[in-house]
């Protein structure tokens, strides 16, 4: 037993129904191959609070026995594997790769649907900083990214995210003069930063790399405006999967690990 590793989430009144099951698989799961589950941090706070939720949480962490080594940013509207951690940390490194995230996708707003509504398109956390026309740097997401692969990026989410001890206690030594972990930065054209990539930030210029898994899979619970545009889109990609899959071109998913008793059981009642 080692339980080194605090899950760490800030929550509305509500949770997702995805993270809810995900987290019960994986307790059954940790509790059987090798318990890194520690202390669950969990805070809950309205939208307007979310700031103050994750720097009050990242305290707390701070004042656990140093042998919980990592912290685990969980959302609460996301769903995971129940092998989700292990991979986590398989993939980080307290020297190498302390920051280590999931693939996790926002939904993003583009324009106005002409009924009141939006057009939204699926964005990964993924972040380049790039200069734009107009002068400015900016955290801007990928619209193209390897596939299962381990790369370091500029910024990415705290949806799925494990951070290692020692990067909060150096971002915590210069906390009162440029602010707490997750205080929002300004930009280089003075807008806001989320909390997230402020984070991302902080941890840059402290010399702390920030790593993606994007072979490590998550949902994430959204709402979203249906209309015949995406109906159409779906029907498409439906054609496009059923020939795929009369082809044989379709992969397999991915094996849970071995030794995964609570798993086979599952696996064997579907």
């Amino acid at each position: 037993m080692r339980h080194d590793v605090a899950i760490c989430y800030p929550h509305p009144n509500d949770v997702g129904h995805n993270f809810h099951q995900s987290f019960s698989h994986f307790l059954a799961y940790d509790f059987a191959n090798g318990q890194r589950l520690g202390p669950w941090l969990a805070m809950r706070c309205g939208a307007g609070g979310l700031v103050e939720a994750r720097n009050q949480i990242t305290h707390d962490f701070l004042e656990l026995d140093s042998k919980v080594e990592w912290m685990w940013w969980q959302d609460v509207d996301m769903g995971f594997a129940p092998w989700h951690l292990d991979r986590l940390l398989k993939v980080a490194d307290p020297t190498d790769r302390p920051i280590v995230g999931a693939l996790c996708f926002a939904w993003k707003e583009t324009t106005l649907d002409g009924l009141n509504g939006f057009y939204c398109v699926p964005r990964p956390t993924i972040y380049d900083w790039i200069e734009h026309e107009d002068g400015h740097k900016r955290f801007t997401g990928k619209a193209e990214w390897p596939r299962d692969e381990v790369i370091q990026v500029a910024g990415t989410g705290t949806g799925s995210l494990l951070i290692h001890r020692s990067v909060m206690e150096a971002i915590a030594e210069t906390a009162d003069s440029e602010g707490e972990w997750f205080d929002r930065l300004r930009g280089s054209d003075g807008k806001r930063l989320g909390e997230d990539i402020s984070f991302c930030v902080r941890a840059t210029a402290k010399g702390f790399p920030i790593h993606v898994d994007t072979g490590l899979k998550t949902n994430h619970l959204k709402d979203i405006w249906v209309d015949e545009r995406i109906f159409d889109q779906h029907l498409v990609m439906a054609q496009v999967l059923a020939q795929m899959e009369a082809n044989g071109e379709l992969e397999e998913p991915a094996e849970q690990p071995t030794g995964n008793r609570t798993q086979r059981r599952a696996k064997a009642r579907t």
